[in-house]
């Protein structure tokens, strides 16, 4: 995560206090399996690209843990609605059995799909300036905030300021991820049918 040795030391040290999970830094790794086609390929660089360039606007709706260090949507911060108890479950019985062809489920498109994220994303952008709910639990009401010197991420406080077109200054802590250079592609050989090949002169 290119965390040099001091910020490191000084990370452990707040973790270990505790009720600062949100300093905890981590990363995320996408892997496309091997049957992925092009165009889901392409699809999911892409939702990526939208989501670098403007899911910033979407923090103003999350509030976070400073216990667990979850980012949640604050119409269910306090509730689990996809959480599931053993005594909800049912067993299937002939009452309850239905025959018959199963109903077909309309499956957006790809790009469809796409549109809508976009859609959600410029949606944010605009509300951004203007939240319903601003997320505190960063802010104001954990009891122990940790150093800002030690934050390497932003608050849905500054994402409205940005939005608002205010200066964001922040001492936050610079996580630089190491990269790693990318092997130049080799140059194609274009492959040609061997009617096409020209013969070899003679010896």
């Amino acid at each position: 995560l290119g965390i040099p040795p001091d910020l490191s030391q000084e990370l452990e040290a707040e973790l270990a206090r505790g009720q600062n999970e949100p300093l905890r830094p981590g990363y995320v790794r996408l892997s496309l399996p091997f049957c992925t086609t092009l165009e889901e390929a392409d699809y999911v660089v892409a939702a990526l690209a939208d989501i670098a360039a403007s899911a910033w606007a979407l923090l103003p709706q999350y509030n976070c843990s400073n216990k667990t260090g979850e980012w949640r949507h604050t119409s269910v911060f306090k509730r689990f609605p996809e959480r599931r108890w053993l005594t909800e479950l049912g067993w299937p019985t002939a009452a309850n059995h239905t025959s018959g062809a199963p109903t077909s489920v309309h499956k957006p498109s790809l790009q469809q799909q796409l549109q809508g994220g976009k859609s959600i994303l410029q949606t944010a952008l605009e509300d951004c300036a203007h939240p319903r709910h601003v997320g505190g639990l960063l802010e104001g009401s954990i009891e122990d905030p940790f150093p800002r010197h030690l934050r390497w991420f932003a608050l849905p406080s500054e994402a409205t300021a940005f939005a608002k077109g205010r200066p964001v200054v922040a001492a936050v802590a610079v996580l630089r991820p190491l990269k790693y250079p990318v092997a130049a592609a080799e140059e194609p050989v274009a492959a040609t049918a061997p009617h096409q090949r020209q013969a070899e002169p003679p010896d």
